[in-house]
């Protein structure tokens, strides 16, 4: 059905050829004097006129988002944000509230939007773009180019200016433009007119279940390679899920489902690790490398297991063998150097740890245990120079500052050894 191109009303039916509605032929007529004054003119609602007072769909979304932004400021506990309607919140904040990050969302927590309402705006610019091209209007089209131009204006430089900018989530641009391209052509051409609700019900049925399939299949796909990820980033101060025994939790379960999935038993025994459980920690990289017996961090790793827990010789097994497969990993000999020093071996592990440099001069840790190992060998001198590189690449350290210390006070260079010492202790302070 079509709309009276006068008054925008609907017009009935079956009512081929016509452009004008019966209201606005009688005024017409009436206005021309074609009819008696005294004569009866249909009663029709004005188009612009509501037909019900109800608390409408804009009403409720609008006093939802009132209501997180109270909650996220009472939750803040900064009383002076009520009055700042440009406030913004923490990462952290905004990801308890439910804000979107791809670790989590596609690992489980479907239900995060993302933060701002650009998505929103893309869809209705993609609805409205879609309804001005397909649809039926009162107005003529030239009318309507205007706006087409300004809507086409606005997509544009807004998915160039997300695409520049960092920190956009121009995925929800993307997802909210296409589907809403896709929502305003099937209402324009299968549900234009209010009296067909149901097939407006049914357009909006099969959108949710397409978005739903779409989203269903993306987790399948992603879930466990981002899931590993999530625990990752549960350590940093950016997700709320900071606490190591979830993250051990929710790899275990990980685990259990996949037991051949070497990046998850690898992140558990880095979990395992992180959390000084050596000994499951050494389970599960026994199982990655039954896996992939060349699997280098894995290796790697259990190697620094069996160094906490005071077994140089296996540690010196373990990266011998490493270094039997790739003589030129600096990390390798960087750990065979660290089980060498264990056993006092300091002038074998001095060689070890100049290999490492050599290799990759800018791995972290490897100067200060040559330093110590030098200063093991009262060759103070070189050790000063290593634990002063040590700083210059790693930045001030309790540690570096007391090693220093000691070196120079070895060599009766007092004053320095005072002023390393006292270093040491603002560090230690802070």
């Amino acid at each position: 059905m079509a709309n009276c191109i006068r008054c925008g009303r609907q017009l009935p039916g079956f009512s081929f050829g016509k452009k004008i509605c019966q209201w606005c032929v009688r005024h017409e007529a009436y206005q021309r004097g074609e009819l008696a004054d005294d004569a009866p003119q249909p009663v029709m609602a004005a188009p612009w006129v509501r037909r019900e007072s109800s608390v409408g769909l804009t009403q409720v979304i609008l006093g939802i988002n009132v209501a997180v932004f109270l909650g996220m400021v009472i939750a803040s506990g900064n009383p002076a944000a009520f009055g700042n309607p440009m406030q913004e919140f923490s990462t952290p904040e905004s990801l308890r509230w439910g804000a979107n990050a791809g670790l989590l969302t596609f690992s489980g927590e479907w239900w995060r939007p993302s933060v701002g309402a650009s998505g929103a705006i893309f869809g209705l610019a993609g609805a409205l773009i879609a309804a001005f091209k397909l649809g039926e209007f009162s107005v003529p089209r030239a009318a309507l180019a205007g706006t087409l131009r300004s809507l086409g204006a606005f997509v544009v430089y807004n998915l160039i200016f997300g695409f520049a900018m960092p920190g956009i989530d121009n995925t929800a641009h993307i997802g909210g433009l296409v589907t809403g391209l896709i929502v305003g052509a099937l209402i324009a051409v299968v549900a234009p007119y209010h009296d067909r609700p149901l097939r407006r019900v049914a357009v909006f049925l099969v959108m949710t279940i397409v978005l739903a399939g779409v989203a269903v299949g993306s987790a399948r796909h992603y879930g466990f390679p981002l899931r590993i990820g999530r625990t990752h980033l549960g350590q940093a101060d950016s997700v709320p899920e900071s606490d190591s025994t979830q993250a051990i939790t929710h790899l275990q379960k990980i685990v259990q489902q996949r037991p051949d999935f070497v990046p998850a038993q690898l992140a558990l025994a880095q979990a395992y690790f992180s959390q000084a459980d050596y000994g499951q920690a050494e389970t599960e990289l026994k199982h990655v490398l039954q896996l992939q017996p060349e699997h280098a961090d894995a290796r790697i790793l259990l190697g620094m297991v069996y160094l906490n827990q005071n077994r140089p010789q296996d540690a010196k097994d373990t990266f011998t063998r490493l270094l039997t497969q790739d003589a030129n990993n600096a990390d390798g000999h960087f750990g065979l150097g660290l089980a060498l020093a264990a056993e006092q071996n300091h002038q074998a592990a001095i060689e070890e740890y100049k290999t490492a440099l050599r290799l990759d001069p800018q791995i972290s840790g490897v100067n200060y245990n040559l330093g110590v190992s030098y200063a093991k060998l009262d060759q103070y001198d070189d050790a000063i120079a290593a634990f002063l590189k040590e700083r210059e690449q790693s930045g001030d350290t309790y540690d570096i500052e007391t090693a220093l210390a000691s070196a120079y006070q070895a060599k009766g260079l007092t004053g320095q050894a005072e002023e390393a010492r006292n270093k040491a202790k603002q560090l230690k302070d802070r």
